[in-house]
């Protein structure tokens, strides 16, 4: 007869999860259903995350707090050099690195001249900023002019509004602002949950897997843009014929729409996490925008949906290309290849483009991404004055700065997309043949 699994059976041991700090080796088995963060620590399982550490805590004493509670490997355990014994821990030490020496010699130079301290008047002016185009919305949203184009004005002008209120709540998301994280999170669900009506957890949950392994395919879940978009054609087998040979002249309109995809997706979030907080803000949000374009300007309910479709769409559409350029047509990493040191991985995936006067408004600043993956810490505006070191640090060690105009970027963008789909095409015409 067969028998069940013993019961006096001891529940069997998980692997021990280890990653190292500095000059320290950590278990972490137990510390990630803790970590405020989530399981994106274990992205850097049998890595250095020193670095990734710093971009992500460097304004915060609690992280340390917290670093000081985490039990540390055996020192009998953990070598120096890489073994094949599987009782031994061995991590390599990314401050061996010259090139990461270099760059925490700038972290510790730019620190003292003062790029990550608080820029009280530049907050406000952003706020302002953002106040005063909603004003302007509801302002054009009143006017006793077609429907039509009370709309366009109105709803084109929140979108723009919403898009600022997404730098602004990023910044804030990455403890970028004053940075300390209480004050900078409270901006940035004011900004993301009461002006725009979305979730700050959820994009930080989001947004911290992409900056943790930026470009990494399985890790990086920006990069999960199907069965609509493929950026390599790695990936491409995982989107429909039909829809890879057009891609290059959806990605534009797809942008617009999702937006409003991210409405239910956030508000499935909340409920699924219990996040009552950010789901009253948001609630607030709707219940004022509501009341505003109904009971103050007198719009209809065709009007108002009109009001707020349309906005999502110029948001999605502004917010979406400005990121795309970025990071999207970069080369990508395979999972499990991705064992780059956080200043390679920075440099080599991400793509600036330059920044005009102009086009750094336009984008909040993160039209220079390199210096914002090097460094999601620091107040955006600073990028400026940090561009020229990291310029020269990487070509000091040989590795390529990418950096671009606008427009070039946008071809090298929807070129890509057109590539990956002739290759897509090329292969499949390939395999039909055989």
């Amino acid at each position: 007869m067969c028998k069940g699994p013993d019961k006096s059976e001891k529940a069997a041991i998980p692997e021990p999860k280890y990653i190292r700090i500095y000059d320290e080796v950590y278990d972490v088995t137990n510390f990630v259903s803790r970590h405020p963060g989530g399981k994106v620590i274990l992205f850097y399982e049998g890595q250095d995350a020193t670095d990734a550490f710093e971009a992500f805590h460097h304004h915060s004493a609690s992280a340390k707090k917290w670093l000081k509670s985490i039990p540390k490997a055996p020192k009998d355990k953990v070598v120096a050099k890489p073994t094949e014994d599987k009782t031994k821990v061995y991590i390599r030490d990314d401050g061996e690195i010259p090139l990461v020496q270099d760059f925490r010699k700038l972290i510790t130079k730019w620190e003292k001249e003062g790029y990550y301290d608080f820029a009280v008047g530049v907050l406000i002016y952003r706020m302002f900023e953002i106040f005063a185009m909603v004003g302007l919305s509801f302002f054009f949203f009143s006017l006793p002019v077609a429907s039509p184009l009370k709309i366009l004005l109105s709803s084109f002008t929140i979108g723009v509004a919403w898009t600022r209120c997404g730098w602004i709540q990023h910044d804030g998301g990455h403890c970028g602002l004053s940075g300390n994280s209480k004050f900078d999170h409270m901006i940035q669900v004011i900004f993301e949950g009461l002006v725009k009506g979305g979730s700050a957890s959820w994009w930080r949950n989001r947004h911290n897997k992409h900056h943790a392994k930026c470009n990494v395919q399985g890790k990086d879940t920006d990069l999960n843009t199907y069965p609509f978009l493929s950026w390599d054609i790695r990936t491409a087998k995982k989107l429909p014929k039909k829809y890879i040979a057009i891609q290059h002249y959806t990605f534009i309109p797809l942008l617009g729409l999702y937006v409003p995809l991210f409405f239910f997706t956030t508000k499935l979030f909340l409920w699924r996490k219990g996040k009552t907080t950010e789901a009253v803000v948001s609630a607030i949000h709707y219940a004022t925008f509501v009341y505003i374009l109904s009971q103050v300007c007198g719009g209809t309910a065709g009007e108002i949906f009109a009001y707020f479709f349309c906005g999502y769409v110029v948001q999605g559409i502004y917010l979406g290309f400005c990121f795309a350029l970025s990071h999207f047509a970069m080369p990508q990493i395979p999972e499990g290849e991705d064992d780059q040191d956080w200043v390679t991985n920075a440099i080599s995936t991400t793509l600036n483009t330059n920044p005009t006067p102009f086009l750094s408004w336009l984008t909040g600043h993160l039209n220079l991404q390199v210096e914002h993956h090097l460094c999601p810490a620091m107040p955006t505006h600073n990028y400026l004055n940090i561009r020229h070191d990291v310029e020269e640090l990487a070509k000091k060690h040989d590795i390529k700065y990418n950096m671009t105009t606008f427009w070039e970027a946008s071809k090298f963008t929807i070129g890509t997309l057109k590539d990956v789909a002739n290759q897509r095409r090329m292969i499949q015409e390939i395999c039909e043949s055989d």
